[in-house]
């Protein structure tokens, strides 16, 4: 049986650690609403979460809000000592698969990086596709397909207007 992506707004600690025990991989975005760079990223962010519930795989991508943080300080505690990263900064988004040592997205917060991260722990678990990309090679196929045939039909017309040419 196949999981889809698990997307959630992090209320607790209990729920953060639970999340990350019943899930093979993680992406955790932390931020905070008056943060500059966090409102830039946020409508990348929110596009991503809505694009990712259609894809399958066994990953949970978690959100934190600063409060959160600062209300529960046991979520600083399951950051910092299960997965091996402490929050300098916002936005910090971490991501990695369990048992592995996590990473931290250091270039630009987009929506590209954020697909190229969940593809990345798609791979890392023997090759995983969404429907969406299965779909997209599909398509692509089909093009490229539709292009032959449309460059063959151009050379059999060029070829009978050079007979018709050479006959006049």
């Amino acid at each position: 049986m196949t999981k889809n992506v698990s997307v959630k707004q992090i209320k607790n600690a209990n729920e953060l650690k639970d999340e990350i025990d019943n899930h093979d991989k993680y992406i955790l975005f932390i931020y905070a609403d008056w943060c500059g760079h966090c409102k830039y990223m946020k409508p990348d962010m929110e596009k991503f979460k809505k694009q990712s519930i259609k894809k399958i795989g066994s990953v949970f991508i978690g959100c934190i809000e600063d409060t959160i943080i600062k209300k529960y300080p046991e979520i600083s505690d399951i950051i910092s000592k299960k997965l091996k990263k402490n929050v300098e900064g916002y936005p910090t988004i971490i991501y990695g698969k369990k048992g592995d040592d996590p990473k931290e997205l250091s270039g630009e917060r987009n929506l590209k990086n954020f697909n190229n991260i969940l593809s990345e722990l798609c791979k890392q678990s023997g090759g995983k596709k969404s429907l969406l990309s299965l779909f997209r090679k599909k398509r692509t196929k089909k093009r490229k397909k539709r292009k032959k045939r449309k460059t063959r039909k151009k050379r059999k017309k060029r070829k009978t207007r050079k007979k018709e040419k050479i006959e006049l």
